[in-house]
């Protein structure tokens, strides 16, 4: 009996022993997983605010669906006392590897080993070497109270040395939540200690939601959805000329038609972009980009290791297969020979944009097909609504042709240096920057002077002026920062939602005219 009681006296010793001692890694794995949880939560905090204490700058890996990505980064860190928790904060610039494979899967891993404190030296043989490894999940920073308190927390941590970049439009702040962490000594008797935070931890819908957002995201980045804008204005200005010429004698277009114009269109579009992603990436103008961002330097999928070059090419020709065939099935149904050479026209335009042998960007024809080459879609959504050509067509498509020659244009500022590396002699490599702009202001001022020979068959057409502000702005805008692509980019969405927005009044202008046709020769005729 005495025997028994001296047992358990001592186990309640050894247990109250284990349970009072702050120190985990006095405790053997066995002991280590007897404890209590949130006594393992109380003395993992502990050890990780002494790791993180002893150093600001971290291991950060990432992945896309390729290749990982391993970064160094500068963090602070915050503790939530009540739940036993902690958060680290940091920024990435969004346009980076490590920015798009934290946007695109917001696992990550992150390495931190202890400095100074971390590891001693005893007669010459090492005793201690820490290191926590934590997996956990990105969210960028929204609030903007929140973002500008971490923000001087981080910029007092690091002695200002990231400042200027902090104003970037292209800076993102994260905060990564733990979901497992574990604690190394590498010379203690555990190997490891491992902890789960299973509150943050992602359940069945959540991960799957996770998964279609991961896929989504890929495909976004991959065919660079916000330029579809591009192609779309385009076909819907070319079916709104089509639809009033169509009234006059009666008739009505081709819905079916028009929403396969606008498939075949994304398809054709999409496999462009990423084809010359394929080649940009072959000449090495988008891997030695060190100014890349949102507009520039191309989609940065193959850069990012979101997707191999090889698969992007097999994608980017796809594409371009589907959108020909679609362009054909509808040929089918409008006859005549018109539409299948605006397709081949396009298709070499697009191809042959930066593929070899044309290079038609490396040889300065670059902003010229694109300015041909997105009017051919109008030219297209006209055609195969009336079966026929027409000089209002053509007239009506001059300012589209050249704000999306702007578009290119501005954003071939950012490209400045690696495209005179490899060569891609673009109108701002062979002008230089100065002279460049001096060209995008002029092309601006003869849009809008465009937009008058426009009015003389729809005068409805000069509500296309209401757009003037937004590239009166962005001009504005190019003047002060045209040699900076960061703080460019102002300027270079100015210049995209002008076209936008220009296209669409110009849209609007023609559908207004269907029920109540205006032009100057009625005025005179009138008078």
């Amino acid at each position: 009996m005495q025997s028994i009681l001296e047992t358990t006296a001592e186990a309640i010793s050894q247990e109250a022993e284990i349970g009072s001692n702050d120190d985990l890694t006095l405790l053997d794995k066995q002991q280590w997983m007897n404890l209590s949880e949130e006594r393992k939560r109380e003395l993992m905090l502990k050890k990780v605010k002494q790791v993180l204490d002893s150093t600001n700058v971290a291991y950060i890996a990432t992945a896309g669906s390729w290749q990982p990505s391993v970064n160094s980064v500068f963090y602070i860190y915050d503790v939530d006392e009540k739940n036993k928790s902690f958060v680290l904060y940091g920024f990435t610039l969004l346009a980076g590897e490590k920015g798009y494979q934290m946007w695109v899967n917001s696992n990550v891993t992150v390495q931190v080993n202890a400095r100074d404190a971390g590891q001693k030296v005893k007669n010459g043989k090492i005793e201690k070497i820490e290191s926590l490894q934590i997996k956990g999940k990105v969210e960028f920073l929204k609030e903007k109270s929140e973002i500008q308190k971490i923000r001087q927390r981080f910029n007092e941590a690091t002695e200002g040395l990231f400042e200027s970049l902090f104003d970037l439009p292209i800076a993102r702040w994260w905060k990564i939540t733990p979901t497992q962490v574990k604690y190394t000594n590498w010379f203690s008797a555990a190997t490891f200690y491992f902890l789960e935070y299973r509150e943050n931890q992602s359940r069945y819908f959540g991960n799957m939601l996770n998964s279609l957002k991961k896929t989504l995201l890929y495909w976004f980045l991959l065919v660079r959805v916000p330029f579809f804008t591009a192609t779309v204005i385009p076909i819907l200005l070319g079916t709104a000329v089509a639809a009033y010429h169509l009234s006059v004698i009666g008739e009505s277009i081709d819905w079916k038609l028009f929403t396969l114009t606008i498939v075949a269109g994304i398809f054709i579009h999409a496999g462009v972009n990423v084809i010359n992603d394929y080649f940009d990436h072959i000449s090495r103008g988008d891997d030695i980009n060190q100014y890349a961002t949102p507009v520039n330097g191309g989609s940065r999928v193959i850069q990012a290791g979101l997707v191999s070059s090889h698969k992007v090419a097999t994608i980017g020709v796809s594409f371009l297969l589907i959108g020909a065939a679609l362009g054909l099935y509808i040929n089918s149904q409008v006859n005549g020979l018109g539409l299948p050479l605006l397709i081949a026209l396009g298709m070499f335009l697009g191809f042959f944009y930066t593929a070899p042998p044309f290079k038609l960007a490396h040889r300065g024809f670059g902003e010229v097909a694109v300015a041909l080459g997105f009017s051919l879609y109008m030219y297209a959504a006209y055609y195969i609504q009336t079966r026929m050509f027409s000089v209002e067509m053509l007239i009506a498509s001059l300012p589209l042709a050249l704000l999306i020659m702007l578009v290119l244009f501005i954003n071939e500022f950012g490209d400045y240096d690696a495209d005179a590396k490899v060569g891609k002699r673009t109108w701002v490599v062979r002008l230089g920057k100065e002279k460049s702009f001096q060209t995008y202001q002029v092309l601006l001022v003869l849009t809008y002077l465009l937009v008058w020979s426009v009015a003389l068959f729809n005068l409805w057409a000069l509500i296309a002026y209401l757009s003037l502000p937004l590239a009166i702005k962005a001009l504005k805008h190019a003047r002060e920062h045209y040699q900076d692509p960061f703080q460019l980019l102002p300027a270079n969405f100015g210049t995209i939602f002008t076209h936008l927005t220009c296209g669409l009044l110009l849209t609007l202008a023609y559908i207004i005219q269907i029920f109540i046709p205006v032009s100057p020769f009625q005025l005179i005729g009138l008078v």
